[in-house]
C-alpha cells in the first residue's frame, strides 16, 4: 500500500481475524526498494496497531504480512485496513480577500511551511481605508499576532487564522482666510481622536 502524498502519516492497522482454531501474528513491512523488510511493528495479535511512528521517507509503501499458526484447526484473516490521516487544512478568514492564502479553506501538504500575509491598506470609498491590525490563530497559527504576516509556520493540523481589520478615514482641513491649519492631511482610525489646530495670520483673526 502507497502513502497518500501530502498526507500527515500513516494512522492505524486495523483487522479482524478468526483464532478460535489457531493463531495469526502480523508484521508490517516497508520496501526498501529491492526487498520487502520488517518495520518496528511486528507480532502484532490486537487490532488496531498504531502506525504513527513509521517514517513516511522510509515507510512510503508498507505491506503486512499474516503468519498462521495451526493449533488443531485453521485460522483465518477476515478483513484489514491501513489508513492514514487526510492533510491538513488551513482555514483564512478575512473580512477582505487581500490575504494569502486566499480565503476558505486550503488543504495543505503535511509539514508545509508558510508565511501568512494580508496586504494592508486596502483602498475603500474616497477618504476610506481598511487596515490590518493583526490577526488570531489555532492549530499551527500563533494565537495572536499585530503584524501583517504571522512568522514562518509549519501546518502538521488543522489550522485557522482570522485577520482583523479596522478602518481609517482621511482627515482633510481646509482654510478660507488669512491661516494655517497644524494636525490635519492625516489618516485618523476610527473611533480614535486627533488634534487639529488653526492659526491665524498677523492681522487675522476667528470669527
Amino acid at each position: 500500500l502507497d502513502w497518500l502524498a501530502g498526507s500527515a502519516g500513516w494512522q492505524a492497522l486495523s483487522f479482524g481475524d478468526d483464532e478460535t482454531a489457531g493463531d495469526i501474528r502480523y508484521d508490517v513491512q516497508y520496501w526498501d526498494g529491492d526487498s520487502w523488510e520488517n518495520t518496528t511493528v511486528t507480532n502484532i495479535d490486537d487490532s488496531p496497531a498504531d502506525l504513527t511512528g513509521l517514517d513516511t521517507g522510509i515507510c512510503a509503501r508498507i505491506r503486512i504480512k499474516a503468519t498462521f499458526s495451526d493449533v488443531g484447526g485453521t485460522s483465518y484473516l477476515t478483513n484489514w485496513a491501513i489508513g492514514w490521516a487526510p492533510p491538513p487544512y488551513l482555514e483564512v478568514l478575512s473580512e477582505y480577500p487581500d490575504v494569502s492564502p486566499g480565503t476558505g479553506t486550503n488543504t495543505v501538504a503535511y509539514g508545509t511551511s508558510m508565511v501568512c500575509f494580508a496586504d494592508s491598506p486596502v483602498p475603500g470609498g474616497q477618504g476610506t481605508q481598511f487596515v490590518c491590525v493583526g490577526w488570531t490563530g489555532s492549530g499551527s497559527i500563533p494565537a495572536t499576532g499585530t503584524d501583517t504576516s504571522t512568522p514562518p509556520v509549519t501546518i502538521t493540523n488543522d489550522s485557522v487564522i482570522t485577520w482583523l481589520w479596522e478602518t481609517n478615514y482621511w482627515l482633510q482641513s481646509l482654510t478660507n482666510g488669512g491661516g494655517t491649519v497644524t494636525g490635519a492631511e492625516i489618516w485618523v482610525r476610527s473611533g480614535s481622536n486627533a488634534t487639529v489646530e488653526a492659526i491665524t495670520n498677523l492681522f487675522y483673526y476667528f470669527t
